[in-house]
Protein backbone atom coordinates (compact mmCIF):
# COMPACT_ATOMS: atom_id res chain seq x y z
CA UNK A 1 0.00 0.00 0.00
CA UNK A 2 1.19 3.38 -0.51
CA UNK A 3 2.86 5.39 2.39
CA UNK A 4 0.50 8.61 2.73
CA UNK A 5 0.89 11.51 1.20
CA UNK A 6 4.16 13.00 2.18
CA UNK A 7 6.53 15.86 0.73
CA UNK A 8 10.16 15.59 1.44
CA UNK A 9 12.94 18.35 0.95
CA UNK A 10 15.99 16.80 0.37
CA UNK A 11 18.37 16.74 3.03
CA UNK A 12 21.86 18.01 2.40
CA UNK A 13 23.22 15.42 4.95
CA UNK A 14 24.40 12.13 3.90
CA UNK A 15 22.01 9.41 4.58
CA UNK A 16 22.01 5.90 5.90
CA UNK A 17 21.05 3.26 3.26
CA UNK A 18 18.90 0.34 4.68
CA UNK A 19 20.83 -2.43 5.29
CA UNK A 20 19.38 -4.76 2.14
CA UNK A 21 19.63 -2.09 0.08
CA UNK A 22 24.04 -1.42 0.70
CA UNK A 23 25.11 -4.13 -1.64
CA UNK A 24 23.25 -2.25 -4.52
CA UNK A 25 24.81 1.06 -4.03
CA UNK A 26 28.04 1.79 -4.99
CA UNK A 27 30.66 2.46 -1.33
CA UNK A 28 31.94 5.51 -1.76
CA UNK A 29 28.08 7.12 -3.54
CA UNK A 30 26.72 9.89 -1.20
CA UNK A 31 23.37 9.75 -0.35
CA UNK A 32 20.67 12.32 -1.43
CA UNK A 33 17.93 10.74 0.04
CA UNK A 34 16.35 7.08 1.73
CA UNK A 35 12.72 7.56 1.43
CA UNK A 36 9.59 4.72 1.66
CA UNK A 37 6.98 4.59 -1.04
CA UNK A 38 5.12 1.72 0.06
CA UNK A 39 5.67 -1.18 2.74
CA UNK A 40 7.84 -2.71 0.28
CA UNK A 41 9.48 -0.02 -1.75
CA UNK A 42 12.23 2.29 -0.91
CA UNK A 43 13.52 5.40 -3.24
CA UNK A 44 17.47 5.58 -2.82
CA UNK A 45 18.79 9.07 -4.54
CA UNK A 46 22.61 9.15 -4.36
CA UNK A 47 25.33 11.07 -6.30
CA UNK A 48 28.28 9.00 -7.40
CA UNK A 49 30.36 12.20 -8.04
CA UNK A 50 32.06 14.45 -5.02
CA UNK A 51 29.70 17.57 -5.58
CA UNK A 52 27.91 18.04 -2.62
CA UNK A 53 30.05 16.62 -0.12
CA UNK A 54 32.78 18.91 -1.46
CA UNK A 55 30.91 21.85 -0.60
CA UNK A 56 29.41 20.32 2.45
CA UNK A 57 32.95 20.59 3.76
CA UNK A 58 33.95 23.61 2.30
CA UNK A 59 31.44 25.45 3.70
CA UNK A 60 32.22 24.07 7.47
CA UNK A 61 36.06 25.64 6.85
CA UNK A 62 37.65 22.37 5.70
CA UNK A 63 39.58 20.66 2.61
CA UNK A 64 36.45 20.21 0.09
CA UNK A 65 38.42 17.66 -1.63
CA UNK A 66 38.18 16.89 -5.54
CA UNK A 67 35.07 18.87 -7.12
CA UNK A 68 33.19 16.30 -9.48
CA UNK A 69 30.00 16.54 -11.28
CA UNK A 70 27.21 14.75 -8.97
CA UNK A 71 26.02 12.04 -11.40
CA UNK A 72 22.88 11.13 -9.66
CA UNK A 73 21.40 7.95 -9.79
CA UNK A 74 18.14 6.92 -8.79
CA UNK A 75 16.87 3.60 -7.12
CA UNK A 76 13.82 2.03 -5.98
CA UNK A 77 14.11 -1.50 -3.98
CA UNK A 78 11.12 -3.97 -3.49
CA UNK A 79 12.42 -6.40 -0.50
CA UNK A 80 15.81 -5.52 -1.21
CA UNK A 81 15.61 -6.17 -4.71
CA UNK A 82 16.13 -3.47 -7.57
CA UNK A 83 12.85 -2.68 -9.29
CA UNK A 84 14.15 0.70 -11.14
CA UNK A 85 16.88 2.41 -11.50
CA UNK A 86 18.18 5.76 -13.54
CA UNK A 87 20.95 8.05 -13.77
CA UNK A 88 20.47 11.89 -14.76
CA UNK A 89 22.70 11.57 -16.99
CA UNK A 90 20.04 10.42 -19.40
CA UNK A 91 18.51 13.27 -19.03
CA UNK A 92 18.82 16.22 -22.20
CA UNK A 93 15.72 18.87 -21.54
CA UNK A 94 15.91 20.71 -24.88
CA UNK A 95 17.98 23.96 -25.00
CA UNK A 96 20.41 22.73 -22.70
CA UNK A 97 24.43 21.25 -23.31
CA UNK A 98 24.62 17.44 -23.60
CA UNK A 99 26.12 16.62 -20.43
CA UNK A 100 23.11 18.97 -18.52
CA UNK A 101 21.91 15.88 -16.63
CA UNK A 102 25.43 14.61 -15.60
CA UNK A 103 25.70 17.90 -13.66
CA UNK A 104 22.16 17.90 -11.96
CA UNK A 105 20.95 17.36 -8.80
CA UNK A 106 18.12 16.23 -7.04
CA UNK A 107 16.44 19.33 -4.93
CA UNK A 108 12.72 18.31 -4.17
CA UNK A 109 10.65 15.39 -4.08
CA UNK A 110 7.21 14.92 -3.37
CA UNK A 111 5.13 11.05 -3.05
CA UNK A 112 1.75 11.06 -3.39
CA UNK A 113 -1.20 8.60 -3.32
CA UNK A 114 -4.69 9.00 -4.47
CA UNK A 115 -7.30 5.47 -5.25
CA UNK A 116 -5.82 5.43 -8.83
CA UNK A 117 -2.23 6.80 -8.61
CA UNK A 118 0.94 6.45 -6.91
CA UNK A 119 3.27 9.23 -8.26
CA UNK A 120 6.59 10.55 -7.06
CA UNK A 121 7.46 14.03 -8.25
CA UNK A 122 11.53 15.24 -8.34
CA UNK A 123 12.66 18.63 -8.83
CA UNK A 124 16.12 18.64 -10.42
CA UNK A 125 18.51 21.42 -11.32
CA UNK A 126 21.89 22.28 -12.78
CA UNK A 127 23.31 24.91 -11.13
CA UNK A 128 22.27 27.85 -12.98
CA UNK A 129 21.68 26.13 -16.11
CA UNK A 130 17.29 25.93 -15.12
CA UNK A 131 15.94 23.13 -13.81
CA UNK A 132 13.59 20.24 -14.75
CA UNK A 133 10.68 18.12 -13.39
CA UNK A 134 9.65 14.67 -13.87
CA UNK A 135 7.58 11.93 -12.54
CA UNK A 136 7.95 8.33 -11.06
CA UNK A 137 4.78 6.43 -11.70
CA UNK A 138 3.62 3.08 -9.94
CA UNK A 139 3.25 0.99 -12.86
CA UNK A 140 2.40 -2.84 -12.73
CA UNK A 141 5.66 -4.60 -10.49
CA UNK A 142 7.87 -1.31 -11.68
CA UNK A 143 7.90 1.93 -12.08
CA UNK A 144 8.72 4.28 -15.23
CA UNK A 145 9.85 7.69 -15.69
CA UNK A 146 7.69 10.53 -16.96
CA UNK A 147 9.34 13.76 -17.95
CA UNK A 148 7.57 17.30 -17.04
CA UNK A 149 8.93 19.69 -18.20
CA UNK A 150 12.08 22.41 -18.05
CA UNK A 151 11.67 25.20 -16.34
CA UNK A 152 13.65 28.43 -15.59
CA UNK A 153 13.83 29.94 -12.37
CA UNK A 154 10.45 28.06 -11.72
CA UNK A 155 8.68 25.55 -9.38
CA UNK A 156 7.08 22.70 -9.35
CA UNK A 157 3.34 23.14 -7.91
CA UNK A 158 1.41 19.85 -6.84
CA UNK A 159 -2.45 19.67 -6.17
CA UNK A 160 -3.33 17.45 -3.21
CA UNK A 161 -7.04 16.80 -4.18
CA UNK A 162 -5.91 15.87 -7.78
CA UNK A 163 -2.58 14.20 -7.70
CA UNK A 164 -2.51 13.80 -11.49
CA UNK A 165 -2.06 17.87 -12.11
CA UNK A 166 0.63 19.87 -11.71
CA UNK A 167 1.78 23.54 -12.41
CA UNK A 168 4.95 24.65 -14.08
CA UNK A 169 5.69 28.10 -13.26
CA UNK A 170 9.01 29.55 -15.50
CA UNK A 171 10.33 32.69 -16.03
CA UNK A 172 9.10 34.69 -19.28
CA UNK A 173 12.40 36.15 -19.39
CA UNK A 174 15.58 34.06 -18.98
CA UNK A 175 17.73 36.84 -19.10
CA UNK A 176 16.76 38.59 -15.85
CA UNK A 177 18.81 38.47 -12.97
CA UNK A 178 17.83 35.65 -10.15
CA UNK A 179 16.79 38.74 -7.45
CA UNK A 180 15.38 40.55 -10.36
CA UNK A 181 11.28 40.63 -10.30
CA UNK A 182 10.03 39.35 -13.46
CA UNK A 183 6.25 37.88 -14.74
CA UNK A 184 5.94 33.87 -14.92
CA UNK A 185 4.42 31.74 -17.55
CA UNK A 186 2.25 29.54 -15.40
CA UNK A 187 1.77 26.10 -17.64
CA UNK A 188 -1.69 23.59 -16.14
CA UNK A 189 -0.41 20.03 -17.16
CA UNK A 190 -2.55 16.77 -16.72
CA UNK A 191 -1.16 12.73 -16.87
CA UNK A 192 -2.76 11.45 -20.01
CA UNK A 193 -1.43 8.29 -20.48
CA UNK A 194 2.03 8.06 -19.79
CA UNK A 195 2.94 11.89 -20.51
CA UNK A 196 1.59 15.29 -19.52
CA UNK A 197 -0.48 17.01 -21.65
CA UNK A 198 -0.71 20.96 -21.54
CA UNK A 199 -4.67 21.62 -20.78
CA UNK A 200 -3.99 25.70 -19.86
CA UNK A 201 -1.20 28.48 -19.44
CA UNK A 202 -1.07 32.02 -18.61
CA UNK A 203 1.22 35.07 -17.63
CA UNK A 204 1.39 36.65 -14.42
CA UNK A 205 0.37 39.93 -14.07
CA UNK A 206 3.09 40.16 -10.41
CA UNK A 207 6.35 39.96 -10.99
CA UNK A 208 8.43 37.37 -9.06
CA UNK A 209 12.58 37.25 -7.88
CA UNK A 210 13.40 33.32 -8.86
CA UNK A 211 12.11 30.08 -7.46
CA UNK A 212 15.28 28.19 -7.27
CA UNK A 213 15.66 27.90 -3.49
CA UNK A 214 12.11 26.87 -3.02
CA UNK A 215 11.27 24.98 -6.11
CA UNK A 216 8.42 22.74 -4.84
CA UNK A 217 4.55 23.74 -3.72
CA UNK A 218 1.99 21.85 -2.74
CA UNK A 219 -1.72 23.01 -2.32
CA UNK A 220 -4.76 21.31 -1.03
Amino acid sequence: SCIGSVRRLLPRLNQSVPAGTKALVPVDSYIRLVQPLSETDTLVIYEMGNWTRHWERFAAGKEGGELTAPDTRLLITRQGSPVFRYAFKELQPSGHHDDWGISAVAMSTAHLCSNTLDITYLVVQSGNAGGFFMALQRSGEGYKMIPISDADQGRLVLSLKNVGEVQVWTADDTGVCEACGKPFIVKTLELSGEQYREISRHRTHKEYSSFQDRPLAIKP
